[in-house]
């Protein structure tokens, strides 16, 4: 039986012609449309039955089946206003159904007939269905869920994404269900589910908590892109003198989950550049230096915390630090732009080698966003250690009572003696004679030695090798060497 709709006359078609516009009540509990022409009033004592399709084919001699993209404008029709309580959108639903299936006295009688009496029954049906094909074909199925990230934020930033269902002309699905399955990378901070809105698209917040890929899935819910035909097993022939209409329904689940989507965005670290200030000249251990550092990509207008290392290390291993001269901090403020710049708090030079600054930049959190590592040539200086002072010993102070002992004075040390002086020898020639007395040797005789005298000194001139006594052809001599 018929539902709720309107009866229009075809006068193009003949003086009594006439053809229902609205639904049926063929099955008990839903709404149905007629999708042939010609064949018998779907009449519910016919049995019918139903099955959910994608497309039909079509039947002799009515309208033409439906498959691809034109039955799926169908489908979205009548599943997403087939069971509106009003008769107005109903009539709408079905002359939208029949201009789509190619039904002839639609194409022929639409514009030339059925709109003004449409019209003069209530204009909102011929409005509803001008914008059930325009919809129809831009949000008809089947869908997709589609993530779509916004600029990458720095570490430590809010980003957005957005997600959207897309039709198969990828126009987002106004109001359509989704669900965020998944972040990495991030952490959500906006709702994980909801509706996309009028407009199609919700966007939702996150936080890049590291440096890296952040990957986002989500899934979306969206019209049916299956319907469920009614038919008769009894009267579903192709001779429409003994077959019956088949109907259109809505599907028994007017919404689909539609497949994941997965999008993701590059989120960099911070760009950090230090320079020791006054640069890399050669400084002696004691002296305090300062670093300079400028970073770019940093959370606009965030607060951050610089913190400074100088350590000492071998001179050909500069990144093997070692002994940590000194540390220190320094809160800064990044610009509108996520930049800035700052002198570090001087530390003072230590061991040999060389010395090398390192740092660390901390968001408010705490959270390491940037390294500037040790070992760096335009952080490392060659360090100089100076000679040590000389030692002064300073005596006590006197103490009220006690004797002061005042060690005595230095003597001088005498003069060395001079070398004595050696003592002549005299050179004697004796002429050897038995007989001859000591008193005719002159010399001998002079000095008051004696004969004895003279030969001890020879013998002992002889055994000191300084000399040698010869006695030849009658005369003793003492030579030198």
């Amino acid at each position: 039986m018929a539902g709720a709709g309107y009866l229009l006359s075809d006068p193009l078609q003949g003086p009594n012609a006439t053809n229902w516009v609205g639904a049926y009540r063929t099955i008990a509990g839903a709404k149905a449309y007629c999708v042939d022409r010609l064949y018998d009033y779907p009449d519910p004592r016919y049995g019918y039955r139903t099955a959910e399709v994608s497309s039909w084919p079509g039947r002799n001699a009515s309208n033409n089946g439906a498959n691809g993209h034109q039955a799926q404008r169908i489908i979205w029709i009548v599943n997403t206003y087939g069971q509106a309580p009003s008769a107005a959108t109903n009539a709408a639903v079905s002359v939208a159904i029949n201009l789509l299936n190619g039904s002839a006295p639609f194409q022929r009688s639409y514009d030339r007939a059925f709109k003004q009496q449409l019209t003069a029954i209530n204009p909102a049906i011929v409005t509803a269905i001008t914008a059930m094909l325009q919809d129809s074909d831009r949000f008809a199925g089947p869908y997709t869920t589609r993530v779509t990230f916004g600029p990458a934020p720095a570490l430590g930033a809010v980003g957005q994404f957005a997600v959207s269902v897309r039709s198969a002309r990828d126009f987002p699905v106004r109001n359509a269900g989704f669900r965020v399955t998944s972040v990495k990378g991030g952490r959500l901070t906006g709702a994980t589910k909801g509706v996309t809105g009028p407009s199609g698209v919700v966007r939702v917040p996150y936080l890049a908590t590291a440096a890296g890929t952040v990957t986002a899935t989500a899934t979306g819910t969206a019209p049916n892109t299956t319907m469920r035909l009614g038919f008769s097993p009894t009267h579903n022939t192709q001779n429409f003198r003994t077959g019956s209409q088949r109907v259109a329904l809505a599907s028994r689940t007017p919404l689909a989950t539609v497949g994941p989507g997965t999008g993701h965005v590059a989120v960099t670290p911070p760009v950090v550049r230090t320079q020791v200030v006054d640069g890399n000249g050669t400084r002696p251990a004691g002296e305090k230096v300062s670093d300079q550092l400028t970073a770019s990509g940093l959370v606009p207008n965030g607060r951050y915390v610089i913190e400074v290392t100088l350590s000492a290390a071998p001179a050909d291993s500069p990144s093997r630090t070692g002994e940590i001269c000194g540390t220190a901090s320094v809160a800064v403020v990044a610009n509108a732009m996520g930049e800035l710049s700052s002198q570090t708090p001087p530390i003072a030079v230590c061991g040999r080698g060389v010395n090398t600054f390192s740092e660390q930049v901390k968001d408010s959190t705490g959270r390491v966003v940037a390294v500037s590592p040790p070992g760096l040539p335009s952080e490392t200086f060659p360090v100089t250690v100076p000679p040590p002072a000389p030692v002064v010993v300073v005596p006590p102070p006197p103490v009220p009572g006690v004797p002061t002992l005042t060690p005595p004075p230095a003597q001088p040390r005498p003069a060395p003696r001079p070398p004595a002086r050696p003592r002549p020898v005299a050179v004697i020639a004796v002429p050897v004679s038995s007989s001859l007395p000591v008193s005719a040797i002159p010399e001998l005789a002079k000095t008051g030695a004696s004969i004895g005298w003279g030969l001890a000194v020879g013998a002992m001139l002889l055994g000191l090798g300084c000399g040698l006594l010869k006695i030849t052809k009658g005369q003793r001599m003492i030579n030198e060497p």
